[in-house]
């Protein structure tokens, strides 16, 4: 006979449950509430909890029923819990173990068998976002500060399309909350006298936000026709660092910033191309890292670049023009950074820019 507790004492020891509930719902939000799975809500009325046997559980508040890793597995997949037992310990190696304590295992695992929820995970990380949302936007109504002299912004709710614009770039909700510049969407722009409503699910607006100081750093809007792309003019320069990089890529704005930051590279620059640094930033950088420029590989962000260049060699730091060739994949022209990733991804998108800074060390030109 099967001793099911011995069973789940295995797994329970050798996994790391919180990764089994990732793997199943797309999430796993120990402090937070979220959406039912196996219902429509409008708001979220489930929680985690461990119980007294210190085991990851949660609870619906609504139906008053309870889950562990197990039933969530049976129900969303809709198995038997014999077959969700066998999954679960397929996908975690641990089938010889459990063989002695008297399972017999089938191949049960579906060949396709990964997140068939991702539309509860978006729902969930919405309710996340909107809720640091709230808190900056109370943080920012009691601190004058927070108030740009060039422009203010009213900010609006996550909604699925301003989620959708930032996954097709590899960017989620938990990079926003880590990182030292945050994104809010926009609903009414003041710049000046002008008052600017705009956002749809083709062209949402978004602003870059001083998580210390709340200010907005930048508005973008980022797709329709240039006459009506608008980008907020600000002299603050920024830099994103991770210390282990050897060297430093000058982006051409927040937006490329970011997703350099999320690839995992030192990067810093203004709000566009070809604004000079004045020599209060210029001298936070570190002279010993080479500094390699990517700007968009047309016409305008090439002679940016030059002279961004030649400005920077004249202080001192050795620079290099990284352009990113626009016929690179065969799903579109890529323009820059932004381009690239979307097109073939996050992973081949920093291999190729690791390789093009590779290659251009290896020019040995001297700067």
């Amino acid at each position: 006979m099967i001793n099911w507790h011995d069973i789940k004492s295995v797994i329970y020891d050798k996994v790391y449950i919180p990764s089994i509930y990732e793997d199943i719902l797309g999430f796993f939000y120990p402090k937070k509430r979220f959406h039912s799975p196996f219902r429509d809500d409008k708001h979220p009325d489930c929680a985690f909890f461990k119980n007294k046997q210190g085991e990851w559980l949660w609870h619906d508040f609504v139906t008053k029923e309870t889950f562990d890793v197990f039933t969530t597995y049976q129900k969303i997949y809709n198995v038997s819990f014999y077959e969700a037992v066998c999954e679960i310990a397929e996908k975690n190696n641990l089938v010889e173990p459990l063989k002695e304590l008297g399972l017999t295992f089938k191949s049960y695992v579906a060949a396709n068998r990964s997140n068939i929820n991702k539309k509860l995970e978006r729902s969930n990380n919405i309710d996340l976002l909107n809720q640091y949302r709230n808190l900056l936007k109370a943080k920012s109504e009691h601190e004058e500060e927070a108030k740009s002299m060039h422009y203010e912004a009213e900010y609006r709710d996550w909604e699925e399309h301003h989620l959708l614009y930032w996954e097709l770039r590899g960017v989620g909700p938990n990079y926003f909350l880590k990182s030292p510049i945050t994104v809010m969407p926009a609903e009414k722009i003041l710049l000046g006298d002008r008052i600017v409503y705009y956002d749809t699910e083709r062209s949402p607006i978004f602003c870059f936000v001083d998580k210390d100081t709340q200010k907005i750093l930048q508005i973008y809007r980022p797709m329709g026709d240039k006459k009506n792309k608008f980008r907020s003019q600000t002299s603050v320069p920024f830099y994103l660092s991770h210390s282990t990089k050897s060297y430093q890529i000058l982006s051409k704005g927040y937006k490329d910033a970011l997703l350099l930051h999320k690839c995992g590279f030192n990067t810093f620059g203004h709000t566009g191309e070809g604004k000079f640094f004045d020599d209060t930033f210029l001298n936070t950088l570190d002279k010993t890292k080479p500094i390699f420029i990517l700007f968009d590989n047309d016409s305008p962000g090439i002679k940016a670049s030059e002279k961004i260049q030649l400005d920077l060699i004249a202080k001192g730091f050795k620079s290099y023009i990284i352009i990113i060739p626009p016929n690179i994949c065969d799903k579109g022209r890529v323009k820059d950074f932004d381009d690239l990733v979307v097109y073939l991804g996050e992973k081949v998108a920093k291999k190729i820019l690791k390789r093009l800074i590779k290659l251009k060390l290896n020019e040995k030109i001297i700067n």
